[in-house]
């Protein structure tokens, strides 16, 4: 077993879109979170700009790893709890590293 704890200098949030109703009937909107604690951060690719129609959107890719969680799924995200303010990467993939000891997510961040 590796020991992954001194690579794992970041602090981070993993959340899953709200499901349910609020008190007053209406459907919950927003995201819940579902686990948090140390991550491992590695830069993929260097940011780009690219033009959505009339906005320029910057985009990079970044795999974070984690100790292992069952059930994070790439409906998911993953919130850089380290950066200020909070940056949110969407999970893109989930690959289990070694027998349950951690999880690479591939992610991508995306500011509009």
């Amino acid at each position: 077993m590796r020991n992954l704890s001194g690579l794992m200098d970041r602090q981070g949030r993993i959340e899953t879109k709200a499901s349910g109703q609020q008190t007053n009937g209406q459907p919950a909107k927003g995201w819940a979170p579902v686990w948090s604690g140390p991550a491992a951060k590695k830069d993929e690719s260097q940011a780009s700009e690219t033009q959505d129609g009339k906005q320029m959107v910057a985009t990079g890719r970044t795999t974070w790893t984690i100790r292992y969680q069952a059930g994070i799924t790439p409906m998911m995200r993953f919130v850089d709890e380290s950066a200020s303010p909070e940056v949110i990467y969407n999970i893109e993939g989930v690959t289990e590293v070694g027998r349950r000891e951690a999880l690479s997510l591939q992610t991508r961040r995306t500011n509009v």
